[in-house]
């Protein structure tokens, strides 16, 4: 009887509403009514599903770090995971790099291990200039855009296809003796020489 009640007393929404639909839940075997709720309400999933959210579960800023891990520990069980391939899924999980890093270097020697050494630690949040950062990522590149790799227009740094130029080396020979102002390969140059003599 307490265990019903108890189950009962857990059930809200379409769950409860299902329960008295019918009055003859009531009386049946605690069991037989989990059962009944699996069928009823609970979605199986295949494992790739599964195993495809608990990849996908990362930590996320202004979220305790027990409370990822409780999620991410629940979905390897309906998986049946092993200790070590959870031990990655977690580690993997952690967004900031230094921290996965961190959590690489310590190899854990199991789950709770890692629970007790990130109790405490939070994740940095967004702030305005990280949003900044990444609204300016999501800005096409206009025909006035100029790269700071090669100085062409129309294209970003990031988006380049020329080899990475080092700071304060000529754009137009990649030589850090001069700029592209000297450049002994600079056609402009050359024309204007010519045209004088």
């Amino acid at each position: 009887m307490q265990r019903r009640a108890l189950l009962i007393s857990k059930l809200k929404g379409n769950s409860l509403e299902w329960m008295h639909g019918d009055a003859g839940r009531f009386a049946k075997p605690v069991n037989e009514l989990l059962e009944q709720l699996k069928l009823a309400f609970g979605g199986i999933e295949s494992k790739s599903v599964l195993r495809r959210k608990f990849e996908a579960r990362s930590w996320s800023p202004n979220e305790q770090f027990a409370t990822y891990f409780g999620e991410k520990c629940r979905l390897a069980r309906d998986v049946a995971m092993d200790e070590d391939e959870l031990l990655d899924g977690l580690v993997e999980g952690i967004p900031v790099l230094s921290l996965r890093t961190q959590a690489k270097l310590q190899c854990f020697d199991g789950p709770e291990r890692m629970l007790r050494a990130f109790a405490d630690i939070r994740l940095p949040a967004r702030g305005p200039a990280m949003a900044k950062l990444a609204a300016a990522k999501a800005v096409p590149a206009s025909s006035e855009t100029r790269c700071f790799n090669c100085n062409a227009k129309g294209h970003w740094k990031r988006e380049c296809t020329k080899p990475k130029r080092s700071p304060g080396s000529c754009y137009g020979c990649g030589a850090e003796d001069h700029r592209i102002a000297e450049c002994p390969g600079n056609k402009k140059k050359a024309e204007n020489n010519y045209s004088a003599k």
